[in-house]
């Protein structure tokens, strides 16, 4: 092998260790966007916002009933005859910047009616959606 090609060689190798670095680099920073985007607050354990950790949980959330008493706030209320409630909401909040992540934990119960659709893309035709 010539002085030339063997310089040539040695650039390439060069060449081939800063691309892997850079691909490294890259693949950090994805990981890292993945773990601050995850589809929840509860698995990615810090905040989608501001990427704090400090999560507080509510694991029901009030609203006010009858008399004003408290009551799980819920996505419906099968009976006018009975208090119970199905599909109580519980929330995530980032204690430092206050940003809130809803859910139902418990969906048993909850039935599609007149106040609850269901929504797919099958079934949509073209219709606004509220997914942004």
């Amino acid at each position: 092998m010539t002085p030339a090609n063997r310089q040539r060689l040695v650039q390439r190798f060069v060449e081939l260790r800063a691309l892997e670095n850079e691909i490294g680099a890259l693949r950090d920073m994805i990981l890292a966007a993945r773990r601050r985007f995850a589809s929840s607050m509860r698995k990615a354990m810090s905040c989608p916002a501001c990427g704090s950790a400090t999560i507080l949980e509510a694991q029901f959330v009030l609203d006010r009933g009858d008399a004003d008493s408290p009551k799980p706030l819920a996505l419906q209320k099968p009976s006018v005859w009975r208090q119970a409630t199905v599909g109580n909401f519980a929330a995530l909040v980032c204690q430092d910047c206050g940003f809130v992540e809803w859910s139902v934990p418990d969906r048993e119960g909850v039935t599609e009616g007149a106040d609850i659709r269901r929504l797919d893309a099958s079934s949509l035709d073209g219709a606004p959606t509220p997914y942004r």
